[in-house]
Formats: C-alpha cells, structure tokens, sequence
C-alpha cells in the first residue's frame, strides 16, 4: 500500500489515440507522476516520452517491468497483448490498469486477477463508463422506473481508420488476428453497463455483421433476464446518434452517449422529469485513473470491479463464439 500523499509513477505501454488522452487526463492528478513509457521501437518509445514528460524510455518489457522507480503500468497496447504483457508487470511486482477488454477469453482475465493477487498488486480493466462516477447515480435512480422492462444500449461510432482501410491499408485495428472488432472495442462499453446496472443476464443471442477478411463490425445483443431484456448494439463502420435508453413501467431513463454519460434524464409517465447530474466532459479518463490511484493506496475496495469485468468478459466470450458459428 502506498502513502496517501506519495505520488504513484508509471509507465506506459502503448501510443494509440487512447494513450495519449488517458495521459492528457492523468497528468492532471497531482499524485500521478509518468516516468517511463515502452514502445517495440525505440525511438518512438524516446519521441512519446518526450512528448509527455517521462524520463526513461524503453523497447524491452522485460527491462521496464524490472525497473524499481516504477509503481505501476498503463497498457494500451492492441488486445491480443494484453494477457502476456498484464502477467509480466504483475509478477514483477507492478499495478496495472489495462485497456478495455482486458483479455481474449474469461479464463485469461481469471489468470490475471490470479496472478494479481498472488503478488499483491492491483489489477483495474480501464472502463471508463462504469468507473464514472454518473454511472453510480443512474444505477441509483433505476427504482424510480418501476419494474424494469426493456433496455437499450448503444455504441456505434465510424472507425476514424475506416476509410483508410477500404483503401486498402490494413491497420491494427482492422486486424482480426489482435482480437479486435466492433464488440472488442466499443460493444464492451455497452457490455460492461449492463453488467454493472442489471448484472448477468440469463441468456445471450448475438449476431454481428463481419467484413469479406472476418473482422467483426457491428453487431447486436439481446440479453434476457428474468422480468426485462436488454438490447445493446454497436457499430465500427456507422455513426450513431441515438441516445441509450432505459424503460420501466414508470418510465424510462435516457442517456445521452454510453461512454460520456451525459444528458441524462429521467421521464416518468405522470409527466413529471428530471435531470440526473453529469460530469464535465473529459473527466471519465481522470476519475478512472482516479480510482486505480486510490485502489493503491488503499482508500478504495481494489476488487470492487472484478465481478463486472468477469462477467463481461464471459458475455463477449459466448457472443463471439456465437458470431463464429454464425460464419461457417
């Protein structure tokens, strides 16, 4: 456990887009401090710690994870990476918050939190949506709905990449060999609410749409539970516009985006509304960090999210085999 007031240093592994605004965010903690950061190539490694004030680059995991100024690891690496890379920094004694999904299958996520525990780390999977703290007051305000009946979860958001690759270049994130795709990437937002708001659901159907070289980009998911249903879809080559909405027999909650957790509103059907507070736009990558920091130091439950991420990971397991099925 590190002292309250002592800062906690990282490193990073990954330069995505993500990267560079988790860290945008959590160089506005006071008690978060970057000090190395890792990329296959060593100058990239050099020009990213530059960028971002860290003092060490490296191009060798294994280097980094030895290295004693660091407390703890932010992975953003592509997907398939993830399990190896969790494992290394964890038996070396390091914290790790890994990018959403945390692993491939359930069985990996198990072994990581396993492997946490084992050497006394803390081990986050970096939902932003479910570790912000607007999440809690929409949970909170369910009963106002009544019984729950129907929920409707969206995420569909055209892939900045896409256009690239109908060019013809073949970028990690249309990569089906990294274990990415639409649900992978943005589907499990929509995943990790409802766990976190409904828990785990009976059953799950899945049907997706995939690409001629078998990358998953959109799709849908219907859960059953046992007084309500929730529909989640999600979308990697559309854009979305339409809000997420939660229906009970006395009305309904909308939310505005399923990641930003804004406009939030609740109607009833008296006629009567209401608006559940929101957090500034932005502030999803602070709290999220802010949470990791303080599930090492110890004023945080660090197992507090272990069950949704479980849960999660065992829905997308049973989609994507469900998905690969549906393409033979």
């Amino acid at each position: 456990m590190q002292a309250l007031e002592q800062p906690i240093r990282f490193a990073t592994i990954g330069r995505s887009q993500i990267a560079q605004l988790w860290l945008a965010a959590a160089q506005t903690l006071p008690d978060f401090r970057l000090c190395a950061t890792y990329s296959r190539q060593i100058a990239d490694a050099r020009e990213f710690a530059q960028q971002y004030g860290a003092q060490r680059a490296y191009d060798n995991l294994e280097a980094m994870a030895k290295d004693p100024d660091v407390d703890a690891v932010y992975i953003a690496s592509p997907n398939l990476f993830h399990y190896e890379q969790t494992l290394m920094m964890l038996r070396h004694g390091k914290h790790v918050l890994v990018e959403k999904p945390m692993a491939v299958t359930r069985a990996q996520a198990e072994d990581m939190f396993a492997t946490a525990d084992a050497n006394g780390c803390v081990l986050l999977e970096a939902t932003r949506n479910v570790l912000n703290p607007a999440m809690r007051r929409i949970r909170d305000a369910l009963p106002q709905l009544g019984v729950l009946r129907r929920a409707h979860l969206h995420f569909c958001q055209y892939s900045s990449k896409y256009d690239r690759f109908k060019q013809g270049e073949m970028t990690n994130t249309f990569n089906p060999a990294l274990a990415t795709g639409g649900l992978m990437d943005l589907g499990v937002y929509t995943v990790e609410a409802m766990v976190y708001l409904f828990g785990a659901p009976q059953r799950i159907t899945a049907v997706h749409h995939a690409l001629p070289h078998g990358w998953d980009a959109m799709g849908t998911l219907i859960a059953d539970y046992e007084s309500m249903q929730a529909v989640l879809t999600y979308s990697k080559i559309t854009q979305g516009y339409a809000p997420s909405e939660i229906q009970g027999e006395k009305g309904a909650l909308q939310i505005g985006h399923i990641t930003e957790l804004n406009n939030l509103r609740i109607r009833l059907r008296t006629g009567e509304e209401q608006i559940i507070a929101s957090e500034p736009p932005g502030s999803d990558l602070v709290h999220e960090t802010r949470a990791f920091i303080d599930m090492i130091k110890g004023v945080r439950d660090a197992k507090e999210m272990r069950h949704c991420s479980l849960t999660a990971m065992g829905i997308m397991e049973e989609a994507r085999a469900q998905f690969s099925r549906m393409d033979k």
